[in-house]
């Protein structure tokens, strides 16, 4: 991240003494060999998280919290370019506009390992419940450790103006846990909108924090993104995003299926920079998909996720 705080270090220190085992028996002993490593990998652990986590409260801090997260594996396969694709219960992370296609009950569930550390954890699971005109969904999101989390609850609603056109709304409730400080609570809502401009091409648009609470601290930006099948079997997409604060980013992905029941996926982006690979099986309503995302500074980030329905 761009900012790392003045008094991290001092969070760090006054966290590790917290944590620290004490003896009344051996307060004069020093440490043995495998103490001093489990408090070096603290040590390391915080610091990283520090250094790409706001530490609230700081008001003037360059990265905010509740930035706008990738959720899904199939997302990440494509270099988490999902915003003209997003359908059912994963509009209820992308595009609150694309809720309405599809009928019936879709559940999406997804864990995601970033850069491979156990602090930054992120575990999201969203439901969508449609009629093929209307819909509604709930969505949960967090991830953190213990003295850093940030949780999520979204209520989306979403219709089908007409047969080409989907427009949504969700109201999300943040709250933010922080060792040594006050939790903290806010409200904000997302929008979102989906065009079918032709039977190959899906263009998707999305704010969130579209009203601009606390943007102080919290993440606030935009998107937008298209899908084109190119040709039979094969589906290019590229989105756009600007977060508060941050230069715009611009990702691209294909997804290749080599068979009916399996996809195959590949993706690059920047801010952040990341390439990306994974693939997808499906089977009766049912999809699996892995997707394993390499930053060209921080290194792998694994993500898996499960879909039952459309």
């Amino acid at each position: 991240m761009g900012y790392f705080p003045e008094n991290a270090p001092r969070r760090i220190d006054n966290a590790l003494k917290e944590r620290r085992p004490r003896s009344a028996a051996c307060r004069g002993a020093m440490p043995g060999p495998a103490a001093m490593c489990g408090l070096l990998g603290v040590r390391v652990r915080l610091a990283a998280c520090c250094g790409l986590l706001c530490v609230f409260p700081i008001a003037f801090q360059a990265d905010a919290a509740f930035e706008f997260r990738a959720v899904g594996a199939r997302p990440g396969g494509l270099g988490d370019t999902f915003t003209g694709c997003a359908e059912g219960a994963d509009g209820v992370f992308w595009n609150a506009g694309a809720v309405a296609w599809g009928k019936g009950v879709s559940i999406t569930g997804g864990y995601e390992r970033p850069f491979g550390m156990a602090a930054l954890d992120a575990h999201a699971v969203g439901a969508v419940a449609s009629t093929g005109r209307a819909a509604v969904g709930l969505g949960y999101l967090e991830y953190g450790f213990s003295l850093y989390r940030e949780r999520t609850a979204g209520l989306t609603i979403g219709t089908r103006v007409v047969s080409r056109l989907g427009l949504g709304v969700r109201i999300r409730r943040m709250q933010l846990s922080v060792a040594g400080a006050a939790g903290r609570a806010w409200t904000a809502f997302d929008l979102g909108a989906r065009i079918v401009l032709s039977p190959r091409i899906t263009l998707g648009l999305a704010a969130w924090n579209a009203g601009g609470q606390s943007v102080d601290v919290l993440g606030q930006g935009g998107m937008a993104g298209v899908g084109f099948e190119a040709v039979r079997n094969v589906t290019l997409l590229v989105d756009v995003r600007k977060e508060a604060g941050r230069p715009t980013g611009v990702s691209a992905g294909v997804e290749y299926r080599p068979a009916r029941r399996m996809m195959l996926r590949m993706g690059a982006g920047g801010r952040a920079e990341r390439l990306s690979v994974g693939a997808g099986v499906l089977h009766r309503g049912l999809r699996i998909d892995y997707a394993t995302l390499h930053h060209t500074v921080l290194g792998l980030t694994h993500r898996v996720s499960l879909t039952i329905g459309r």
